[in-house]
């Protein structure tokens, strides 16, 4: 039998989401032992709990097959040093965003199969097909399909490589540490949230300026929350940075809804026409 944990190493959840999200869990996933033990709920601020407490629960949760995060905001990068301790016995599948992006990027460095997707406390409130897509991707061995709008710097032919899914901001903050990953002939999906377009740009340089983009072979944009108004601007910014290689746009994975689920560390295929499609299978575990 399966088991899922549930942790919040980040920041505090509502409780009346994670009462939701843990129903859903337990409602589809019915082949599954659900250890909430490491699941604490803080009165923080803005950590749920002091660095120690974070990682043992961090710990806890990992001695498990799946691992589902019960919020992001932050946390994650102050206690990553000791990611090797948490992991040193067993390595779940992460299955999480925003501050998770921390997790994804040590998944993806030890080739480890995760999951970019809505966290426990957003889970329920994912539109149907978003829910199904998570649900078919994590116990089903089914051909899935996530769908852009249009493509930058367009080329004829599908273009394969491990897709890694995170968020821009969190990414620029691991440069130069343990947690940051080798990009090269990989397909890179980004979102962000709420930040204003200079910001963006400043971060785009500081990878420029560091070459953790070199060599990527396509880019995945998904939502930018908060830049609707300026998508132009925002994909013109983009492929001045990116003037080279496809730059697939308009994907639904991200701080807005939908937030489908994506395939971290996982060969993926970018089919270019007639709009974006990333394709990909999912991982096949026997908990429904």
């Amino acid at each position: 039998m399966s088991i899922f944990s549930y942790v919040a190493p980040s920041s505090p959840p509502a409780p009346k989401a994670v009462e939701t999200g843990l129903t859903f869990y337990e409602t589809y996933f019915t082949k599954v032992k659900h250890n909430t033990a490491p699941l604490m709920i803080s009165r923080g601020a803005y950590l749920n709990g002091v660095d120690n407490t974070r990682l043992a629960h961090l710990r806890q949760a990992a001695q498990s097959d799946v691992m589902i995060l019960a919020r992001g905001g932050f946390g994650l990068t102050k206690i990553q040093s000791s990611f090797h301790h948490v992991f040193s016995k067993n390595f779940p599948i992460i299955v999480g965003f925003s501050d998770v992006t921390t997790l994804l990027a040590y998944a993806f460095i030890h080739q480890q199969p995760a999951i970019h997707g809505p966290l426990l406390t957003t889970v329920a409130a994912e539109p149907t097909r978003s829910r199904n897509h998570l649900i078919d991707l994590l116990a089903t061995e089914k051909a899935l399909s996530l769908s852009g709008t249009h493509v930058l710097n367009p080329i004829s032919k599908c273009i394969s490589g491990r897709l890694f899914a995170g968020n821009l901001c969190v990414l620029t903050h691991l440069i130069g540490t343990n947690c940051f990953p080798s990009l090269r002939g990989s397909i890179v999906a980004l979102e962000e949230v709420n930040e204003p377009l200079y910001k963006i740009d400043r971060m785009l340089a500081q990878h420029k300026n560091a070459g953790t983009f070199d060599g990527i072979k396509a880019l995945c944009i998904g939502d930018f929350a908060g830049l609707a108004s300026q998508a132009q601007m925002l994909e013109a910014l983009f492929q001045s940075y990116f003037p080279r290689i496809p730059i697939a746009t308009g994907f639904q994975f991200g701080h807005g809804t939908p937030n489908f689920a994506l395939p971290v560390g996982q060969v993926v295929e970018l089919q270019p026409d007639p709009v974006p499609q990333l394709l990909f299978k999912g991982l096949g575990l026997n908990c429904r």
